[in-house]
Formats: C-alpha cells, structure tokens, sequence
C-alpha cells in the first residue's frame, strides 16, 4: 500500500514545483504547503489508525469521496456489493467507515444501544429527531415507550379495515374499472410499480392524516412527487460537501418539502382540535389510526405527550417511511414473479387452493397462517432487493470494538456502515445469492433462516412499523394474485433467473432503476382457481 501512495504524492508534489510560474512564487508556496498537508493528512488517515489493515480501495483510506458520490448517485447498494465481494466480509468504504456484511457481527452491532446511528442521521435531517433517526439512546427508549402500541400487532389488527379498503380493494376498484372500459372488456394493462406507490400512499394518508390522499382514484401524483424529491434532498444534505448550501440549487424541491411540512402541521392542528370539540381534552376522540395515537402518546413513565413540532417530524416519518418501502417491496414481489413463471403458478395454485372463491378478502391473519409459499417468497424478496439499502452508520462507542474474532479493531468514532443488500448477498450465509429461489425458506430451518432477514433491523432499533408493512404485503399479493392473471407484455423479454439482477436504484428506499420500462404487466380477471 506505501508503494501506491508515495510515488502519488510524490508526482503531484512535483507538478506543482515544476510547472508554476515563477512569478506565483506565493501560490506556489501556499500551493505546495496545502500539498504538503493533504500528503500528511493522507499518511495519518490511510495508515497511523487501526483501520489501515482492513482491505479496500487505496483511495477510500484517505477521503470518503467515492463513498459520497455512490451515495448521492443512489449506488450505495451496488458499491459496496462489489466491494465486499472483491475483498471480504469487511472492507474500508472511507477513511473512518468501515462496512460489515458478516452476519453475526451485523446481528451484534444491530441489535444493542452500544452502536448509536451515525452523525449522517443528523445531517440529514430538518426537523427534531424521530425515532428511526435518533442517535440518543435515551430518546429512542422514549419515543418507543410513547409510540410503540401505535404500530403493533394489535393496533394494525384494529386499522385492517382501512388498510384494505383505501389500498388493496381500491386497487382491484380500479383494475375492474380499467378492465370493463377495455376493447374486449377482458385485460388492462398496468404499470404495477406506479399503482402500489399510489395505494402505500393512500394507506398511509388514511392512517398518519385522517385522510386517504386519493391517488389511486384520482391519479394525482403530487403527494408522491414531494415525498421523491424530499428523500433526495436528505440524500445531498448528507453526503455532498456544504450539503446544507448545495440544496440551494434545488428551490422547487424545498418547496415541496416544505408543502408535505405545512400538510403535516394542518393535520395535526385539526385533529387536536377535532378531539377538544368532542370533549376528550386532546387525549383521544374515537378515531382508530396511528394520527391519533400519536397525538394521544404519553410517555408511561413521566405522562409526557410528545411536542408539536415533534410530533409534525413523526407524522412526516410515517410518510417519508411507510410509503415508499412497502410499495418498492410490492414492486420487487411482481417483478421476480413475472420473469418466474414457475415460481408465480405455484404461488397463484396456493392462493386459490386455499381460497377458492375469488371474491373472498383474505387478512393478514388469515394470509399469514394459510400461505406459507406466499411468506418464503415475501422473505426472499425481502432478501434479494432488501426495500431499505442506503447508508445506515453506526458509530463505534467510546471504548472502541474488534470484529472478525478480534482480527480488526475499531477505535472510538468509527462509523460502521450496514449494507443490507451486501449483507443478504453474502455468499457465506447464502448459496447463490443472486437467484431468486423462495425455496430458502421453506425447509425445517425457515424460522432460523427468517431470522436471517435483517430488512426491519434487528433488536433495539427493529422497525415499529414492520407490522403494518407486513400487513399490507400479506394482504395485496394474496388479495391480487387471488383475482387476477398476470404475464408480461408481449415482445416483453424474460430474464428468469437473472431476475435477481434487475437494476436498482436507492436513495433511501431501494427500487428498479427503470420503472417506466421494466414495471409494466398485462392483467386478465381470473378464470379459474388452479
């Protein structure tokens, strides 16, 4: 590795020496001491710290350039795929981030209070933290207390019935409708990744604002659109140099963070005041959605309700969250079904054995405990385009900590990135990783193997909402494939197994990098229950 740097910096030094006029002797000297520094400051970060064993790019040792620019770029994913395939389980990405696709150490760093997120969660931010972007433990432990009910098993049992009137069933409203205005009345044709963005969007408007935002029937997108570009902004805040000056150029993109803002703080003014006219003193009318039980939270311990401008930063996670993750997942789901014909028969032979009459609403629960080849291939997907695959840091805690059996230390304020589509690629956990094969979780060791599944994180910082998403997966592709034929459009290519290796695109949520090309079916009313 010296041998790389030196004759680098070597070279540079005497470019500058040699081909500056003599009369910029002063900006030749300031030149060649600002030289001098990055030299030093090369040397110092590439190799007097711990981290100078750990295998990587000679250039990542010393500046976090090409990590930042994969990042902006909405490439995280695939960089550090290729990177820990070329030199292991763990590899330098920066000058003080390392990333981990082991599973054990993956398990261990997820799953304790002991690894605080990363400054980039600070950075990215424009309002208080929220519980999934809090790097004080202490708070997370708060807002969990507050808001955890909000989202568990038993409150989304209770918001079942708006989840599957305002997404699934006004989709199938809408494909029927498509379908009867058809030439023969007998197809549609749909581009499934816009129709789910539209029904996780109206899902979450009924739940986190009172109201469905309508997409699905009114084909008005803005909602969506804002979200996009306020998920990009976060990306440049983060990881562009000045991040914070360099969204300047962007002013139609703040606008629109600043209307899902002003949407979000008019809900909660609303329903706040909706609950003092009914005479409940804000502390709960009889509405069943998460709105109101985050405007009812109080912490068990001290009675505290959470802040308004907190809560406007809660409700703006539920939407910037919950939306894009489930929808890019349902993407995922249809895509790998379509290029599987075999794995989509027998998939669609399990829904209709188990439900024969087509018109039946199959739930979560009933979803869940009858489908297990609906639950590998939900895993497997799960597995293969994980919906969460950006940057995720941890930082190293005060004492420091070794990995890999203490083969690597890491000292005080490293930043451990957690690459999910790396990880659940990893080649030593999973046998040809980049096959779509559902068959991984059905054997006698599925449970083990789901545990294996880290999309929701792990422990402490496991994801609230993984019911409710789980709720709408289970209920979409059963409710879906139960009803309707799918298949490709004609002249449409298969790519069966190299399915696994469909593009991909994430700046905070991952999905196909070509939507308006790669996410179009043909849809036909089921004809029979086989």
């Amino acid at each position: 590795m010296w041998s790389e740097f030196f004759p680098l910096a070597a070279t540079t030094l005497s470019f500058l020496a040699t081909y500056l006029p003599e009369r910029s002797a002063l900006l030749s000297n300031a030149l060649l001491i600002l030289g001098a520094w990055l030299v030093t400051k090369g040397v110092q970060r590439s190799y007097l710290t711990s981290l100078w064993r750990i295998p990587g790019p000679l250039l990542n040792s010393f500046t976090n350039i090409p990590l930042n620019i994969y990042i902006a770029c909405g490439k995280y994913h695939w960089y550090t795929e290729k990177l820990h395939s070329k030199y292991g389980l763990v590899v330098r990405v920066g000058y003080n981030q390392v990333s981990v696709s082991d599973a054990s150490e993956l398990k261990r760093i997820l799953s304790t209070h002991d690894f605080p997120k990363g400054s980039f969660y600070k950075t990215m931010r424009t309002l208080p933290p929220t519980i999934f972007s809090t790097t004080d433990s202490n708070l997370n432990k708060t807002r969990r207390r507050q808001l955890g009910n909000s989202y568990s098993l038993p409150f989304v049992r209770l918001y079942e019935d708006k989840i599957l009137n305002h997404g699934v069933l006004s989709l199938i409203s809408l494909w029927n409708s498509q379908i009867v205005l058809s030439p023969n009345q007998d197809k549609t044709m749909v581009n499934f990744y816009y129709s789910f963005h539209g029904m996780a969007f109206d899902i979450i408007g009924v739940l986190g604002f009172g109201k469905s935002f309508d997409i699905v029937s009114t084909g008005n997108t803005r909602m969506i659109d804002c979200v996009a570009k306020t998920i990009k902004l976060g990306a440049i805040r983060s990881s562009a140099p000045f991040g914070k000056q360099v969204e300047r150029l962007f002013p139609s993109w703040i606008s629109d963070r600043e209307y899902i803002r002003a949407t979000a703080i008019s809900t909660i003014k609303k329903r706040k005041q909706e609950n003092v006219n009914s005479g409940m003193n804000g502390n709960g009318i009889n509405r069943v959605d998460v709105l109101q039980r985050l405007v009812s939270a109080r912490d068990p311990f001290t009675g505290k309700p959470i802040d308004d401008i907190s809560l406007v930063a809660e409700v703006l996670l539920l939407l910037l969250a919950g939306t894009d993750t489930t929808s890019n997942t349902l993407t995922w789901v249809i895509l790998c079904l379509l290029h599987r014909p075999d794995i989509y028969n027998r998939l669609r032979k399990e829904i209709r054995g188990a439900f024969p009459d087509k018109n039946t609403v199959i739930t979560f629960d009933l979803a869940k405990n009858k489908l297990t080849y609906l639950t590998a291939v939900i895993y497997e997907v799960m597995r293969l385009h994980p919906a969460v695959s950006g940057y995720l840091p941890r930082s190293v805690p005060e004492q420091g900590t070794h990995l890999m059996d203490g083969k690597y230390f890491l000292p005080k304020g490293t930043e451990i990135c957690v690459s999910l589509y790396a990880y659940h690629r990893n080649t030593e956990l999973w046998r040809n990783p980049s096959d779509f094969d559902p068959e991984r979780f059905m054997g006698p060791d599925s449970e083990a193997r789901i545990k294996d599944i880290l999309v929701f994180s792990s422990g402490v910082r496991i994801c609230v909402g993984r019911h409710l998403a789980m709720a709408e997966l289970y209920t979409t592709l059963a409710n879906l494939i139960l009803r309707y034929d799918f298949k490709l459009p004609d002249g449409k290519a298969c790519q069966n197994s190299s399915v696994g290796n469909t593009p991909g695109k994430s700046f905070f949520s991952y999905k196909p990098k070509n939507p308006d090309n790669d996410c179009w079916m043909v849809v036909t009313p089921a004809k029979t229950t086989s």
